[in-house]
């Protein structure tokens, strides 16, 4: 046995053993949830605010979780733009676990909602998903898209295609 533990006095020694259970089981309780009680440990805005930290490192996953409880919380206050924002996002960290065509509807109805076309940033949010699940469907339909919306025609590209290596020409022209 250790030295300093046998310095001490016998009596002591026992008060030690009887008491820490009791620290060790009062603690355990007050550290387990009640049941009964929602789990939403923070408001809404803060769990936002952390979903777009993780979502800005691109840890769209991670950040999943965070959105599911902010939109849960938006929710229950009837704050519906920002239960959508959240819904959208929390989307996006579901696309590796979700069928692809799937998101692709579901996100087409929320941008059809009258909140997001009243809501630029809720409309951005979802058209940066929705490109993001459609890059994962087909890379090619991405260019055709990129080109339509940027007002590119046919194979007139701006000054930085110049750039592009010389293997990589054919996947532009695929394009």
């Amino acid at each position: 046995m250790n030295r300093a533990f046998l310095s001490i006095g016998r009596a002591a020694r026992k008060r030690v053993f009887r008491i820490a259970p009791l620290a060790i089981a009062a603690l355990g309780l007050n550290c387990a949830p009640c049941p009964g009680q929602p789990i939403i440990a923070a408001e809404p805005r803060q769990l936002l605010a952390q979903a777009e930290q993780l979502a800005d490192a691109y840890n769209w996953y991670d950040a999943e979780p965070l959105y599911a409880e902010a939109e849960k919380g938006f929710d229950l206050a009837g704050d519906g733009r920002n239960a959508l924002f959240a819904r959208v996002s929390r989307l996006r960290g579901e696309m590796q676990i979700r069928a692809l065509p799937g998101l692709v509807n579901e996100i087409d109805s929320i941008l059809a909602t009258d909140v997001a076309k009243a809501d630029k940033p809720l409309q951005l949010r979802c058209l940066i998903v929705r490109g993001d699940v459609d890059l994962e469907i087909d890379a090619q339909s991405i260019g055709k898209l990129l080109r339509t919306r940027l007002g590119f025609s046919g194979a007139a590209w701006p000054e930085e295609k110049k750039t592009v290596p010389a293997g990589s020409q054919q996947a532009w022209d695929s394009i």
